[in-house]
């Protein structure tokens, strides 16, 4: 399973006590701006969470950029339309804010838990199927997070930085569009079928034998380490 806001969140759990600022980067990212961290800390002086980047390169066929009114609704909505994306993680909080949110959304064992907390910081309406046929236990897990980040009033900014996000497997794999059916069709419900170890790592709690091995064999085709592409993708190379 994902469990990529899980662990993140245990990570944080170990920052020195007195920490103020802290940022979740995803590994295959790259920052040109060499003083990004110190501009982050910056714009946190205004903003409770800021996106590290204006201008984002990667597997899509032009460069990507931040309206400079920092309208993030406005980038979610086109970005998606147009590129299918994912509101990447690569983001900088202030600890006040990371508190009022309540760490990252971490049920989402299929991914997309960047995406519905992106939407919910922006005030966006987040209405993709997943959260319109999963079940309801899952669902309001999403809305609860949703709406503490509300409370943040979509104090929102960016870091004026270029980064590149780099390619690992084809995007056509990870069937970004269709794989909350996994959810559907088992009823995922967070509350049952997921449970947290001796480390507060989820795990299965083996309830649902078909909710593990649809996950593991969805994981299996993403096969990222592959280097073929598909025909939309070639414009890469």
């Amino acid at each position: 399973m994902a469990k990529q806001g899980n662990i993140l969140n245990l990570v944080v759990q170990r920052f020195p006590p007195g920490w103020r600022y802290g940022a979740i980067i995803d590994g295959d990212f790259h920052m040109t701006r060499r003083d990004w961290a110190l501009e982050a800390i910056h714009q946190l002086q205004h903003y409770d969470f800021v996106q590290l980047f204006f201008r984002l390169f990667g597997s899509f066929r032009r460069a990507l950029s931040l309206p400079r009114d920092a309208e993030l609704r406005i980038q979610l909505r086109e970005w998606s339309r147009e590129f299918g994306l994912s509101s990447e993680a690569s983001h900088r909080s202030r600890r006040s804010a990371f508190d009022a949110v309540g760490g990252l959304l971490d049920v989402c064992i299929l991914g997309s838990a960047d995406w519905h907390m992106a939407f919910g910081l922006v005030g966006a309406v987040d209405a993709p199927s997943e959260l319109q046929w999963c079940s309801k236990p899952y669902v309001e897990a999403v809305l609860r997070w949703q709406e503490r980040a509300a409370l943040l009033k979509r104090n929102i900014g960016y870091v004026d930085n270029h980064a590149i996000h780099y390619f690992h497997g084809s995007k056509v794999s990870r069937s970004y569009g269709s794989r909350w059916h996994i959810l559907l069709d088992n009823k995922y419900d967070p509350r049952t079928d997921i449970s947290r170890d001796w480390q507060g790592v989820y795990q299965f709690t083996g309830n649902k034998p078909r909710l593990r091995d649809d996950i593991r064999g969805y994981f299996r085709d993403r096969n990222e380490d592959s280097p073929e592409l598909s025909p939309q993708e070639r414009h890469i190379i």
